[in-house]
């Protein structure tokens, strides 16, 4: 679902700004990240 969810920002995206964004499953250094999905559990 979440593979879903980010095609369609990309192709969203596209369409309003003409920018083709990448789409990756672990940050890229120097690069400005928008994160899709649920968070990872984090134990307290």
């Amino acid at each position: 679902m979440t593979k879903l969810a980010a095609k369609k920002f990309q192709t969203y995206l596209e369409k309003i700004s003409g920018a083709k964004i990448a789409i990756r499953s672990a940050p890229t250094a120097g690069k400005f990240h928008v994160f899709l999905g649920n968070p990872p559990i984090r134990k307290r």
